[in-house]
């Protein structure tokens, strides 16, 4: 059976998106990070997990257009996904640089998917309102892809806190069904396209609100596991999964 390539494009982008929060999924492993590496102090590590991926994700949302026009749409998604799955490092290779390594390829590798799975739902769209109601089904896809890695983070963590690192392989999901479904585009011959959507106070709204959430959000991941760790509760999956079910909650 053939599948509309509306649809492929659709699906595409909400399992793409599943690892547009992952920028905070190992939030939950914050107090023992930080007891890995005495010689930095608290803020800097905080810096390093929850803020230095944010700050990298803006810059693969700046790149991510240009890189588009070079090797596509579709392999610029695939590239963000791979690039997110890097973030297992830390879990093979101890030390301060490849945990630093690490946090900036899942920014970068956010960054560039973020933006560019929108894209195959305002290219491959039929109409506006098709385009609109697939964007709600694609943020649904992230607040999934959170919760997948967020109670994912808390059981592995049971074993070692090093194994949360392996919820970034949650991107292999998205990078499967990509690499299937989207359509192959070929942004070199392809003609500037008309926008479907204009920029009105509904749009600025959002952008706003959404703004303020993810503003509240890091630290608010960045924090509770410190806090958790303070309680009588200091057992790593405890902590994990306590930690993943506040930040689960916020999300939804």
């Amino acid at each position: 059976m053939k599948i509309k390539t509306q649809t492929r494009g659709f699906v595409s982008a909400v399992f793409a998106y599943f690892i547009s929060m992952g920028a905070i999924a190992v939030s939950s492993a914050m107090t023992y990070i930080i007891e890995d590496y005495p010689q930095f102090s608290t803020l800097t590590i905080q810096v390093v997990v929850s803020t230095l991926p944010c700050l990298f994700i803006m810059v693969g949302n700046l790149l991510a257009p240009s890189i588009s026009n070079v090797i596509s749409k579709k392999i610029t998604i695939l590239l963000g996904c791979i690039l997110f799955c890097l973030g297992i490092i830390p879990m093979f290779v101890t030390g301060f640089g490849p945990l630093v390594l690490s946090r900036l390829l899942v920014g970068f590798g956010i960054g560039l998917e973020m933006p560019m799975s929108s894209e195959l739902i305002w290219k491959y769209g039929e109409n506006p309102k098709a385009c609109q109601k697939a964007i709600g089904w694609q943020q649904s896809g992230g607040g999934i892809g959170m919760l997948i890695m967020s109670f994912a983070g808390g059981a592995l963590m049971a074993a070692s806190y090093t194994h949360i690192y392996a919820v970034h392989l949650v991107g292999l999901i998205g990078f499967i069904v990509v690499l299937v479904l989207a359509p192959q585009d070929h942004p070199r011959t392809e003609q500037k396209e008309k926008a479907l959507i204009g920029v009105n106070g509904d749009t600025i709204f959002w952008c706003v609100l959404i703004f303020i959430f993810i503003t509240f959000l890091n630290p608010h991941s960045a924090c509770l596991a410190l806090k958790l760790s303070q309680s009588d509760w200091a057992d790593p999956a405890r902590i994990g999964n306590m930690a993943s079910l506040g930040l689960s909650m916020l999300v939804l």
